[in-house]
């Protein structure tokens, strides 16, 4: 059974693909020239490490290549292609706007130090944050980074009063 989707919003992390590809053409360049024409430096690594790095950057390339918010019938899902979190309505207690996030904390997906306490953050830059009040995890609070906090904030709190008990 699949929830109906009722929002949902995608940003391509460009920061974070931009180093990752570079860093993968970097790799394809000295494995061509290695092939093509000879050893590169006076150590050179085998080929298969520079395919190996190769096939890792890509893989990261790919895994997070954009950060998604989706608001369904059943629960909020936010994160990466390859990592996200899914959460019940029942499970978010509150829901509001974070003040002030200092721009040392990055971006992606960090354990970050918030009025002292320890929270698990999905950052991204030049977006609305809004930090969630969850029960049954970890770090009972979570920061996600929103394109249209206003939506996301009332669609949570109509969902809340509908189905939070035990908050």
């Amino acid at each position: 059974m699949s929830a109906e989707v009722v929002f949902e919003e995608h940003t391509p992390f460009l920061l974070f693909l931009f180093i990752m590809l570079s860093v993968a053409i970097v790799f394809i360049v000295l494995l061509i020239v290695q092939i093509f024409m000879g050893p590169v430096g006076s150590r050179p690594a085998p080929n298969w490490v520079l395919v190996l790095f190769v096939v890792v950057f890509l893989f990261l390339s790919i895994a997070f290549w954009r950060y998604s918010v989706m608001l369904t019938s059943d629960y909020l899902k936010v994160g990466f292609p390859l990592y996200h979190v899914r959460i019940p309505w029942e499970d978010i207690c509150s829901a509001e706007k974070a003040k002030k996030i200092p721009a040392y904390v990055g971006y992606g997906i960090r354990l970050i130090k918030y009025n002292g306490s320890w929270i698990r953050a999905f950052n991204m830059p030049r977006m609305e944050k809004l930090l969630l009040e969850v029960r049954g995890r970890k770090y009972f609070l979570l920061l996600i980074s929103v394109k249209n906090s206003e939506r996301v904030i009332s669609y949570i709190r109509q969902k809340g009063e509908i189905s939070r008990k035990n908050c």
